[in-house]
């Protein structure tokens, strides 16, 4: 608009031009016909963003085993230019749920999970992050059978060891008194 004018501002002579990534900027138009009149216009912005939104994760491991009942994930999106368009996730593919520019994702129950988060700006540039949950907060119980009421010449004690979705490592012994 004229009110825009700056009679110190440098106008050079129209041609077509090119803009460059990650520039925001208004475009201003001086146009002067024949008879010496002057409109000047302006764009109501443009902006020129070629970056992906960057998408950062705080979750212990990737892809190792917690025994935190409360572990979370927390997720923190920014964006520098064209501002985020929209953000969610997945748990191992299913149904997308939309999230904000920063949050944690709990409550997951013990299992072995791909979570999925992807953001998108306004300028359709989008970012992808995969997250592999191992979470396993059962204790291994034991059993050990075998015959201790009496004296006996021999026997034989067997263990059996069971363990929640993370499985059993390992399972060790040890003999006091003989």
């Amino acid at each position: 608009s004229e009110s825009d004018y700056d009679p110190n501002r440098t106008w050079t002579t129209y041609s077509a031009f090119s803009v460059s990534p990650d520039e925001k900027f208004i475009v201003y138009a001086k146009i002067t016909d024949n008879a010496g009149n002057v409109t000047i216009i302006n764009s109501n912005g443009v902006v020129v963003d070629d970056k992906a939104p960057a998408i950062t994760v705080n979750y212990g491991s990737d892809n190792a085993w917690t025994t935190d009942a409360n572990a979370k994930i927390s997720v923190e999106v920014t964006e520098n230019l064209a501002g985020i368009k929209e953000i969610y996730y997945t748990i191992d593919g299913g149904t997308a749920i939309a999230a904000g520019n920063s949050f944690d994702i709990t409550s997951l129950k013990d299992g072995n999970y791909v979570v999925e988060i992807t953001a998108t700006d306004n300028a359709g540039n989008s970012e992808t992050k995969n997250v592999r949950i191992k979470k396993d907060t059962a204790l291994p119980t034991i059993l050990v059978s075998g015959d201790t009421t009496k004296y006996i010449k021999n026997d034989k004690v067997n263990i059996t060891a069971a363990a929640g979705v993370s499985g059993i490592a390992k399972v060790e012994v040890q003999k006091d008194g003989g």
